[in-house]
């Protein structure tokens, strides 16, 4: 191999330095269309995520109102017992059918956000022995007598249940006339 002449080197230098500046060139340019397609792709990202925060925030307000009016037509209905000999039960009725006749304890479609929510679970109550477990006193309880008193338990939900059983709202038929 022989060594190249120092003559040889200085003509040969600018023109291997013009070829790697030229794709250096060529590299940077690929580098700031790829870094323009990213900036445009983390803004359309960002949209997009504010949009559907938007419209959980909308379902969330709609499930929260939902739930008031629920609230508010519950207290009517227990209002109308009181002087009565009969009651739903102590725990809120949260939920009524198509039609309004028939009012509900339990776990329901406002759940269906959770993880756990299973459409066997509509309408359940759970009734925990120990009642510092309590997280959601709307459909737990510690005394399922007390918190409605026409609900049945769940085999399909009980099996190898020892801390926390399930029991399923039969419905509470209210005339409201």
């Amino acid at each position: 191999m022989e060594i190249l002449s120092t003559d040889l080197v200085y003509y040969l230098l600018p023109i291997i330095i013009m070829v790697a500046s030229s794709r250096l060139i060529i590299i940077k340019n690929n580098l700031d269309i790829i870094n323009k397609e990213l900036k445009q792709n983390i803004k359309d990202l960002q949209e997009q995520l504010r949009e559907e925060a938007l419209h959980s925030d909308k379902k969330i307000t709609g499930l929260i109102n939902s739930n008031v009016i629920l609230r508010e037509e519950n207290n009517l209905l227990l209002n109308k017992y009181e002087g009565k000999n009969i009651s739903p039960g102590n725990g809120p009725l949260r939920y009524k059918d198509e039609n309004g006749v028939f009012y509900y304890h339990g776990i329901g479609h406002i759940e269906k956000h959770y993880r756990w929510w299973k459409p066997e679970k509509n309408h359940a109550i759970i009734e925990y022995k120990d009642t510092k477990k309590i997280q959601f006193p709307d459909w737990e309880t510690g005394n399922v007598k007390e918190f409605c008193n026409n609900c049945i338990p769940s085999q399909k939900l009980n099996k190898n249940r020892r801390v926390k059983f399930y029991y399923i709202c039969q419905g509470h038929k209210i005339k409201t006339h």
